[in-house]
Parts: structure tokens; C-alpha cells; sequence
């Protein structure tokens, strides 16, 4: 599928907050930013500070001090917020962190945390925003493996990408929906058909 990793869209600078080099001071910058995102009671506060973590998580070197400071249960979190943007932010910062061994084993962890993600593809279009699609079906495939598929790839999830393919009016929600179709489950379709001919 080529380039995963989505950037989040730049967040205003904070007056409080400068990252540094050091590996101590970006330690210590996450930090802040994950303690002043759940303290303060701003919805733009908490806009910018995920999408600034959301960016964060497009590093591998962030890996870790993310994995510490437990962030990735604030982007799962964010996907049941009633702001739109929040739950974009979150969605994009768990398509970036999934990236990481780590992170990817413990979203895949839980059936509830997937359900959440695949939730943003049923809801009405007023609910969420194109680039949550997008996000939430590239994350979807990047969840599928071996112990999550039975999860994922349910008839529902197929006949839902089947109507985002046809009737969504976006060209890249449809070549993406086309292309979780044919990827993975043309390939669940075989790999049955493969089963069924063994028996017999």
C-alpha cells in the first residue's frame, strides 16, 4: 500500500510549551503535553495538544517516551469525544503509533478498541469528517493480521466499504474503499474457497 503514516494538520504554538533536542527535554516535553491535555478544560487547547502528539507519533524515535506516557489510550480515547476534530486527531495518531510493534499488539489487543475504530465508517456523513474515513480505513488495514482479522473483516465492514466505494462522492474515500476490498477481502474470499476445496 506503499506510505502509511499521516501527518496531522499543524497545531498552533502554545506560549507554554518549547521542544527541545535533548532526548531528556522531549521527554519531558511529551510529558507536558500529555498533562496539560488532560487537565485543561479548552476544546482548542485539547485540539492542538493532540495534534501535536499526533504528530509525534510520526516518529519512531517518539516511540517509546509515547508508549511510557501511555498516549496511545488518549487517541483510542478521543474517538468517543463529540468534537469532530478530536476524534480526526485521534484516529490519525493511532494510524501513525500503529506503526510501532508495541502499539499495534495493544490496539489489536482488545475487539472493543477496533469496534471503535470501525465505528467512525457507520456513522452519519454530518458525524465525522473525510480525512476520519480515510484515517480509519488505513488504520483498519493496518491492524489486519492474523489475530485481528476475524474482527475486522466481518460482512458488514464489507458491505459498508462496498457503499463508501459507490456512493460516498469522493474520489479518495472511493479508490481506498476499492482498494480494502480487493486487498483483503477478494483474499478472505480465496483463502476460503482454498479451505473448502482441502475438505472436500
Amino acid at each position: 500500500m506503499g506510505e502509511h503514516t499521516l501527518r496531522m494538520p499543524p497545531a498552533k504554538k502554545h506560549p507554554v510549551r518549547h521542544a527541545k533536542n535533548s532526548a531528556s527535554d522531549r521527554e519531558s516535553y511529551l510529558r507536558q503535553l500529555v498533562q496539560e491535555y488532560t487537565v485543561t478544560k479548552h476544546l482548542n487547547a485539547k485540539q492542538e495538544i493532540l495534534a501535536n502528539l499526533g504528530n509525534f507519533a510520526y516518529d519512531p524515535m517518539n516511540y517509546g517516551w509515547l508508549w511510557k506516557l501511555n498516549v496511545v489510550t488518549l487517541f483510542l480515547d478521543a474517538l468517543f469525544n463529540e468534537d469532530r476534530l478530536l476524534r480526526e486527531f485521534g484516529m490519525g495518531g493511532l494510524a501513525n503509533i500503529c506503526l510501532d510493534p508495541r502499539h499495534h499488539a495493544y490496539i489489536t489487543s482488545e475487539p472493543a478498541f477496533l469496534h471503535s475504530i470501525m465505528a467512525c465508517l457507520y456513522e452519519e456523513s454530518g458525524k465525522h469528517t473525510k480525512t476520519m474515513l480515510v484515517n480509519s480505513m488505513t488504520l483498519l488495514m493496518l491492524m489486519i493480521d492474523f489475530s485481528s482479522q476475524q474482527v475486522i473483516l466481518t460482512p458488514k465492514l464489507q458491505q459498508r466499504l462496498h457503499v463508501l466505494q459507490q456512493e460516498y462522492g469522493s474520489a479518495q474515500i472511493s479508490v481506498l474503499a476499492s482498494l480494502f476490498l480487493e486487498d483483503y477481502f477478494r483474499e478472505t474470499q480465496r483463502n476460503k474457497g482454498q479451505g473448502q476445496t482441502s475438505v472436500l
